[in-house]
């Protein structure tokens, strides 16, 4: 029975020792192949750092020249509000003369009643000056 034993301890040792040598050629024969393909990984990372560097710096430009835009059209806007802002205040003031104009000829209308030695009303005051 010890014979058994011995036999059947040898045998054991002897597939785990197999199954042993099997698994480190299998791994080694993985690293190998690794080993071959990292320069390929290498160049090929290299060209997408690369093609990701050139698409970010495309990128930045665009937005650069957008921004560069839009920071002109926001000095034309300020410019044309401006412009507004002075428009505005001429249209007021020429409103307020003309409504002064039209008070007067209303004044000189009531201090001379004889409507024959009045001058001919033009059509574009016949709204604001009929009576």
């Amino acid at each position: 029975m010890a014979d058994l034993y011995g036999t059947a301890a040898t045998m054991i040792v002897g597939i785990l020792s197999t199954l042993g040598l099997i698994l480190v050629a299998r791994v080694k024969a993985g690293a190998d192949r690794d080993s071959a393909r990292g320069p390929e990984w290498g160049s090929f990372m290299e060209k997408m750092q690369a093609w990701t560097k050139d698409q970010l710096a495309d990128r930045d430009a665009k937005i650069e020249a957008l921004q560069s835009d839009m920071r002109k059209l926001e000095g034309d806007l300020r410019d044309e509000r401006q412009k507004r802002r002075e428009i505005e205040g001429e249209l007021y003031s020429e409103r307020q003369k003309r409504q002064a104009l039209v008070g007067h000829v209303m004044d000189w209308r009531q201090a001379h009643r004889d409507q024959s030695t009045w001058p001919r009303l033009p059509p574009i005051l016949h709204d604001d000056l009929a009576t």
